[in-house]
């Protein structure tokens, strides 16, 4: 069985016009999903907030997204899915992507995130790009009390 080729894709800014397709994928891939009211918060109210969904060129379905935070020159992600069916295609690689280019073009001098344990695939993502562990929040997460694995990525210009 061949891989399906890497779709054509767009990133562009998270609206409330998305936020239902961005609630499917959010409820579909976390057992302990973002709210609507959560995300309608990051895209509406908050001025630290990057938000951005990947959807297929033109204007097609959002197969992923991300929201981050910009404080000082620290860039946090807090959030980034794709879709379960289209994961593995480089969805989730050029939403990371985006956000480096971001953090760096923002003045960001490292990315942090946090993730599950047992989330081997996006821990695979994170350290192919540069990512490396630096911490443990132990029970972090309040739906199993599963350990959270921090790490941080140095952006250089």
């Amino acid at each position: 069985m061949s891989a399906r080729p890497a779709p054509r894709l767009d990133i562009v800014p998270m609206s409330v016009e998305l936020l239902h397709e961005v609630l499917a994928i959010e409820r579909t891939v976390f057992s302990d999903p973002w709210s609507a009211a959560s995300f309608r918060h990051e895209v509406e109210e908050n001025r630290t907030a990057l938000t951005r969904v990947a959807r297929l060129w033109p204007e097609g379905p959002v197969l992923g997204y991300f929201v981050a935070w910009f404080i000082e020159d620290e860039v946090h992600l807090g959030n980034l899915a794709v879709h379960p069916e289209r994961q593995g295609e480089g969805t989730g690689q050029h939403l990371l992507d985006h956000l480096v280019d971001e953090g760096r073009r923002q003045g960001g001098r490292i990315i942090t995130l946090e993730v599950r344990e047992s989330n081997m695939g996006a821990q695979r993502l994170y350290l192919r790009n540069g990512f490396r562990p630096i911490a443990i929040r132990r029970r972090y997460y309040p739906d199993n009390h599963e350990d959270a694995i921090v790490m941080m990525l140095e952006l250089k210009s």
